[in-house]
């Protein structure tokens, strides 16, 4: 009787947890067609602003505790920090030429989207001693975005690959590293 009593308990203590866990985490799950679109939307307008060089509408789409970090450089940086370097990168542009991009995964869990992109930028800038430069870049993220009253921020990115030419020579970390 006392195992019985035991056992029964332990069960009971089991399927709590198991259903705690199950409603803390939701499943994954795919993307609808309208959420794809409205995801490529903000995406897009997102590469206007950028285009305008308009750091005030990044600072916008940020939340609070974004976080950016490069697997390729290891640079990690906050919010703060990388919009300092995002008007840095911004004041140096001349002209874009270029921004595209291309959503591989989007899914969802509860209030949080994890989204997969290829982009790819062209540009020119001024280097430190005034030169213009041709920048091109592609790169793979993967960003987690919040949803919140004032609409989707992005929470973090980690920037996962990324090909990098200057004036047509390759300078991404990996050719660094071989060349």
């Amino acid at each position: 009787m006392r195992i019985n009593a035991l056992c029964l308990l332990l069960c009971l203590l089991l399927f709590l947890l198991t259903v705690g866990v199950a409603q803390a985490k939701a499943p994954l799950r795919a993307a609808t067609a309208a959420e794809l679109k409205s995801f490529d939307a903000m995406l897009q307008e997102g590469h206007r602003a950028a285009m305008r060089r308009d750091v005030k509408y990044l600072d916008g789409k940020l939340a609070p505790n974004f976080t950016v970090r490069s697997t390729t450089t290891r640079v990690v940086m906050t919010r703060a920090q990388y919009l300092v370097y995002i008007a840095k990168i911004y004041r140096a542009i001349v002209k874009y030429e270029k921004v595209v991009h291309k959503i591989v995964l989007l899914r969802f869990q509860e209030k949080r989207a994890f989204v997969t992109t290829l982009n790819g930028q062209a540009f020119v800038a001024r280097d430190s001693k005034g030169k213009l430069r041709r920048v091109k870049s592609a790169n793979r993220l993967n960003s987690v975005w919040i949803s919140t009253p004032r609409g989707w921020l992005v929470e973090s990115v980690v920037q996962t690959a990324e090909r990098t030419f200057i004036d047509g020579r390759d300078v991404s970390p990996r050719a660094r590293k071989t060349g």
